[in-house]
């Protein structure tokens, strides 16, 4: 399915949601793909891509036309950006309250009962640093939802969905996304004891028939694939983005064709480094003209041009972020602990002024999460600014290592002291996440033995989620480990797997409530 073909993928999604019965794909996954793929069954998913093709966009256009086909079927919408899509209790009631609205007089009491007296008894806390809850506190939990859904059937429709789920940006809640799950032996995404559950699954990759989670599982899930830009959807873009009237005005058919075919060449349909060309075009900083002999790095170095002509202080938050930030396996990085850092950063960086969040909504490939607080960058725009940007401006690395310095010395606790507030158990661990990633720049033998120690320790506590974040930074430096090192990336990657499968579905859910 190619970008622009809205109108194909609603009415596929509607048909979708409409077939219920027991035997249909009850997961719709979404992913980015290459322009030759289309619509595809789950068998047939193609590699692994960059990815960034407008999936996001594509779902929240969908749900209009999802609410009028379906009045009244309770949505709940997870953003893998978001810290709170991280949090297994938060996600439960997040789905319970939708519930309660959508099928009143029902609500649920025992659960809300249950949930009440743990939180008395100190079992629960509503906030601060608090790990998954122990299988114990899962099934008490579970048994009272369970027995509120059994109360629930009456107020059911007699057909069509009950229940529609958009994961969003998947790969953040992946490979351990069955952490989220509260029904002991069940899978994720879970269906909560409720009859004809939908689930939409947006990601960059395709599912990984391989991985515990996923495996056998062909028959539940169809397979969207959406492809990057092709040059005739680049060059429709152009024409509507005005950069034909400003850059190729009377050109030849023969000759724009030939553009948005080398401009397609060069971004790889990238719909963020499309929008950042066709700005330059719009400016007069490229011309179509220039594209057919402009080399790869040449084109790089263009399209950064555009970051160092903005005003304020939105190029250096960027560029510190695109340095800081840990990876693509991360959700993204807290504005508050952008701001705290760079505010103690060298009186010539111009950090310390305010950016407003609006302004980072202007940038192409910048992702706010669903609740404002963080900024992550698509991975084609990080490294554009880490690889084009820095090295440009930072040749020699030493302003960058002193960023790093900057990292390793300030603790989470000083964040929590400007914050007023103990931060939750999620926000520790990225951070020791980041000071892990700026370790092993400034140091990396003595990064190398904390990621160690952090690793171990998540592993002791039976925390594959964590452990696989924390493994996907030491990668990052794999090429830089003795071979005894790399021998044990491996063995805890094994040890990762192992975890995922044995500590949560050992009794995975096959059937569908009936």
């Amino acid at each position: 399915m190619k970008h622009g073909d809205r109108h194909r993928f609603s009415a596929f999604l509607l048909s979708w949601l409409a077939h219920t019965q027991a035997k249909s794909p009850w997961l719709l996954w979404l992913h980015d793909g290459s322009p030759s793929t289309a619509l595809s069954p789950a068998s047939s998913a193609p590699g692994y891509p960059h990815g960034g093709f407008g999936k996001s966009r594509l779902l929240q256009s969908s749900l209009s036309l999802v609410r009028q086909r379906f009045p009244g079927l309770p949505i709940v919408w997870v953003d893998g950006l978001c810290a709170a899509a991280h949090d297994q209790l938060s996600l439960v009631w997040q789905i319970v309250e939708q519930l309660q609205a959508a099928y009143p007089p029902w609500q649920a009491h025992t659960f809300a009962t249950i949930w009440e007296r743990l939180q008395r008894t100190g079992q629960l806390s509503s906030s601060g640093r608090q790990l998954l809850i122990d299988l114990d506190r899962r099934e008490q939990l579970w048994t009272a939802l369970a027995r509120d859904v059994e109360a629930l059937r009456p107020h059911l429709p007699a057909e069509g969905p009950t229940l529609l789920l958009f994961f969003d940006h998947l790969e953040q809640l992946l490979p351990s996304a069955q952490a989220l799950v509260l029904a002991p032996g069940g899978r994720f995404p879970e269906r909560f004891g409720l009859p004809r559950v939908k689930a939409v699954l947006a990601s960059r990759q395709p599912p990984d028939w391989h991985q515990p989670l996923w495996k056998g599982r062909q028959s539940e899930i169809v397979t969207v694939t959406l492809p990057p830009w092709s040059a005739e959807e680049i060059r429709r873009m152009l024409a509507q983005e005005g950069a034909l009237q400003t850059s190729a005005t009377g050109a030849a058919a023969a000759r724009l064709t030939a553009a948005s075919e080398r401009l397609h060449e060069l971004t790889g349909g990238h719909p963020a480094l499309v929008q950042l060309a066709c700005r330059q075009l719009q400016s007069n900083q490229l011309r179509l003209e220039e594209l057919a002999r402009l080399d790869q790095r040449a084109f790089d170095e263009r399209l950064v041009a555009w970051f160092f002509r903005q005003e304020g202080p939105l190029t250096w938050w960027l560029l510190v972020l695109a340095h800081l930030l840990p990876g693509s396996s991360e959700p993204g990085l807290a504005l508050s602990w952008l701001a705290h850092l760079l505010s103690h950063f060298s009186a010539r960086a111009p950090g310390q002024e305010s950016l407003r969040k609006a302004s980072l909504l202007t940038v192409p490939g910048v992702r706010l999460s669903c609740d404002g607080k963080s900024v992550s960058l698509q991975e084609e725009i990080r490294h554009l600014l880490v690889q084009v940007g820095w090295r440009l401006l930072d040749p020699d690395e030493r302003f960058r290592r002193e960023l790093s310095r900057l990292v390793l010395t300030h603790s989470l606790a000083a964040l929590e002291l400007e914050a007023g507030q103990v931060l939750p158990e999620p926000d520790w661990q990225a951070w020791q996440r980041l000071q892990l990633l700026h370790h092993l720049i400034i140091e990396h033998q003595e990064g190398w033995r904390h990621g160690k120690l952090l690793l171990t320790r998540a592993l002791a506590q039976r925390l594959p989620a964590e452990g696989s974040r924390l493994l996907a930074i030491l990668q990052q430096f794999e090429g830089q480990l003795s071979p005894p090192q790399r021998r044990e990336l491996h063995l805890w990657e094994r040890q990762i797997q192992q975890l995922e499968t044995t500590e949560w579905g050992r009794r995975p859910e096959q059937a569908e409530p009936a």
